[in-house]
């Protein structure tokens, strides 16, 4: 009786202890969960045809919300930590969070604390592993903006991703990107000459100008047009222009650009020469460009040469002057050759006077 007693007790006590354990690990209504120091976010870039891109949709961190589209690899992204110009805007509602992001996904927002680059590989998956879940104490807001894509494809819009999202320690979010429409293009091709004798002329700089006083720049091998305020020669460096330069058999060219007129305007001279200040005109025909286009010449012309400085003042240039110079010295300022012109001068004068007191000397005497 007494050992039954004793197993039962042992029992209940076993037990009483596998219920405390039980209670003590299970999470109290009300209790804050501990939230992990930082998240991953896989950033899934999915490439839809032209013409096929979904609308938007709300990305809940977890599942793809589009239908279709293919995996992308070769995107790059950049992120940046926004935490602080997201928080400045103090934002208390729904509307106005949705607001403040709209604001910093803006193309022309300067974003400046990058964190992370990643580029897209394996099935279109760019990973940004332990981004901090807060920031200079607020939840963290990262910026992801595509910094390079693959030909072929438009940038996508940035993206904003306010943390926290949701409960789990990885987000995984589905950004897309439509295949740009293909655009036929065409060029020119140019080469630079002696204005003179045709010599081929290598050095020369251009840049191109279109009929709407822009000048072709080229990001991530897109074309785009810029205004450049203040002189081209001095500022087309400075800007990024695309810059054609004359090869050592004067052969430059340029292409990709669409149909319609533009201007070949010159920046820099080939060394010795005269740089040209009349933009070349010319037309491009979209799908023409090949060496059966016939080159344009551009021409120039030589510097003038300068004569050598003697260090001897120009004489007048006509009458006993000029006849006078062979005789002169060739050097001294121009006071010193006056002075000897006026010695001379005087010489004459004297010896003249002095030739007429002997010749009536010589008639007094006669008498």
């Amino acid at each position: 009786m007494r050992s039954t007693l004793h197993r039962i007790c042992i029992a209940a006590v076993a037990l009483a202890a596998l219920l405390t354990c039980l209670l003590a690990s299970a999470p109290v209504r009300g209790q804050a969960v501990v939230e992990p120091a930082t998240v991953d976010i896989a950033l899934h870039k999915l490439l839809f045809a032209p013409g096929t891109m979904p609308d938007a949709a709300a990305n809940d961190g977890q599942t793809n919300p589009f239908a279709g589209g293919e995996p992308l690899n070769g995107v790059t992204f950049t992120a940046y930590d926004v935490t602080t110009d997201f928080w400045t805007q103090n934002p208390q509602t729904k509307d106005q969070m949705a607001a403040a992001q709209e604001q910093i996904a803006a193309p022309d927002y300067v974003a400046a604390s990058p964190v992370a680059t990643v580029t897209t590989t394996g099935q279109g998956v760019a990973m940004f592993a332990r981004l901090p879940l807060r920031s200079h104490g607020h939840y963290a807001v990262y910026l992801f903006r595509e910094t390079r894509v693959p030909r072929g494809v438009r940038v996508a819009q940035n993206l904003v991703v306010a943390l926290p999202l949701g409960t789990s320690r990885r987000i995984d979010l589905y950004p897309k990107n439509e295949g740009a429409k293909p655009v036929t293009t065409g060029g020119q091709r140019f080469v630079k000459v002696d204005a003179r004798n045709g010599r081929k002329l290598a050095g020369a700089q251009f840049v191109i100008r279109n009929q709407a006083g822009e000048y072709l720049t080229r990001q991530q091998q897109h074309n785009q047009w810029k205004v450049v305020s203040g002189g081209i020669t001095s500022r087309y460096q400075q800007e990024k222009l695309v810059t054609l330069t004359s090869n050592v058999d004067g052969s430059f060219s340029v292409d990709g650009l669409t149909g319609g007129k533009y201007a070949l305007v010159e920046v820099r001279a080939p060394a010795g020469y005269v740089r040209s200040r009349h933009p070349v005109t010319f037309t491009v025909v979209p799908g023409k460009f090949s060496s059966a286009v016939p080159a344009m010449n551009v021409v120039n012309v030589r510097q003038p040469e300068t004569p050598p400085d003697t260090g001897v003042p120009p004489l007048p240039g006509t009458g006993i002057f000029t006849r006078l110079r062979r005789f002169l010295p060739q050097t001294g300022a121009a006071r010193a050759t006056w002075l000897t012109i006026l010695g001379i001068g005087l010489l004459v004068i004297i010896i003249g006077i002095w030739h007429r007191k002997r010749s009536e000397t010589h008639n007094d005497e006669g008498e």
